[in-house]
């Protein structure tokens, strides 16, 4: 599925010298099982990292539900840098149960930093 997003980072700003994430995504129309609307996703995540990993949990908001997941969900983040300006990442969402269905949506993507 085509996916297109932007991410506002500010850098140490959290507890303990963490970032503080806000982002959103375009995923395009899916089919599984059935056909999944276009989504926008809104996400706002705390990330620490070490060297060229990073880490990050967060909440997200979906503006429909798909079979994937409900509109509230939780937001898990790996990321590897490659160097200070692209990186590949995984973007996992998911209700962790507390409502149905909760397959969980996963999206690898490649980034740029400006």
């Amino acid at each position: 599925t085509p996916t297109l997003g932007m991410t506002v980072a500010w850098k140490e700003a959290g507890p303990v010298k963490t970032d503080y994430e806000l982002g959103f995504n375009l995923i395009g129309q899916s089919t599984n099982y059935e056909s999944n609307p276009n989504q926008f996703v809104v996400h706002a995540m705390l990330v620490d990292g070490w060297k060229n990993f990073e880490m990050g949990i967060g909440f997200a908001y979906f503006n429909v539900p798909s079979e994937y997941n409900c509109q509230e969900t939780f937001s898990l983040l790996a990321r590897w840098r490659f160097s200070s300006r692209f990186h590949i990442q995984e973007h996992h969402f998911s209700s962790a149960g507390s409502c149905e269905p909760n397959k969980g949506r996963d999206l690898l993507t490649i980034g740029y930093r400006f």
